[in-house]
């Protein structure tokens, strides 16, 4: 019999919870991860319990992985905005929210870094803002790049919930 547990990775007051906590206590054979770094405390947990772990998105060692080429995705999306004339163009990110080291918020902000510089304009770190990994931390971002006196024409979001709360921060403008 299949079953299926849904997680949530972060509580109501945006904790980030373990997976080995939820999910080591739970009878499931394996789990999906999506978008979602995980530590090698939570790797370890699973497989000693003999949790399978497939991640997507991300990557660990000990873990079968599907993912993209991150840095390629976000200079690609970049580059875009500049070839539309874009010079003041925004990366919001989620990097200092994640509870490891994040590989694709790294490689993503590489990408986007490096598509500036090869479109000839200056990174400028007053074009980028973090938000926590949701839609109103997002918006929130969103907002503190506009205030500022001379604001990005475009943004690089890093992940789809950043763009979401991007794109609806946008329209109320």
């Amino acid at each position: 019999e299949f079953r299926r547990v849904l997680f949530r990775s972060f509580d109501r007051q945006m904790r980030r919870r373990d997976l080995v906590d939820v999910l080591g206590h739970t009878a499931v054979d394996a789990a999906i991860v999506v978008s979602l770094p995980v530590s090698d405390h939570e790797v370890a947990g699973l497989l000693d319990r003999g949790i399978g772990l497939s991640l997507l998105g991300t990557r660990h060692p000990l873990a079968s992985t599907v993912s993209i080429d991150d840095a390629h995705a976000a200079a690609t999306l970049t580059a875009h905005f500049a070839d539309y004339g874009h010079r003041r163009i925004g990366l919001v990110s989620s990097a200092p929210f994640a509870p490891t080291p994040d590989d694709v918020a790294r490689s993503r902000r590489s990408g986007y870094l490096r598509a500036l510089s090869q479109a000839g304009l200056t990174p400028d770190p007053g074009l980028e803002a973090q938000a926590d990994f949701s839609i109103r931390g997002a918006q929130r971002a969103f907002e503190q790049l506009f205030s500022r006196a001379n604001p990005p024409t475009a943004i690089v979001a890093e992940n789809d919930e950043l763009a979401f709360g991007v794109l609806t921060a946008a329209r109320a403008h």
